[in-house]
């Protein structure tokens, strides 16, 4: 989950609680994409009561392969779960966080990076996962009986 300025309480396991009760959760990213694709970064922001905000500004910084964070790209849904596109025309790591202004507060999330790799037919290769797995010692045999 996502932790904020103006925070109050964090548990990893619920959205960011602020000081004015707002939550803001990030709802998708990919954390590794593939070079000349969109990536996709959704949020909402909500209260404790289930009361949405309409932010006044709702954007997303970043930049690639470093922490300058000197790209701006704002929400294009005007509703929720916001959402934003950026387009990763190089390899290495978009660094990036959350920008929103609500009644004239503003709010930032920690930075998030997402890997961009170089992929054969925009496929990401599937090398290098482990499947954890449980050897069985049993008996399989199966008995069958008819009934007249």
């Amino acid at each position: 989950m996502e932790t904020f300025s103006n925070l109050v309480e964090y548990n990893e396991c619920e959205p960011a609680i602020c000081e004015d009760g707002i939550s803001v959760y990030l709802v998708r990213y990919d954390k590794i994409v593939c070079q000349s694709r969109n990536i996709y970064i959704g949020w909402k922001i909500q209260n404790e009561y289930g009361n949405t905000y309409f932010p006044t500004t709702n954007n997303v910084i970043w930049s690639i392969n470093n922490q300058l964070l000197n790209n701006t790209s704002a929400s294009v849904s005007n509703d929720i779960p916001y959402y934003t596109i950026i387009n990763a025309l190089n390899t290495g790591i978009l660094f990036f966080k959350l920008k929103i202004n609500i009644n004239g507060k503003t709010y930032e999330s920690s930075t998030k990076q997402i890997i961009i790799k170089e992929c054969e037919n925009n496929v990401l290769a599937q090398t290098g996962y482990v499947i954890p797995t449980k050897v069985c010692d049993c008996d399989m045999t199966v008995t069958w009986s008819s009934t007249p």
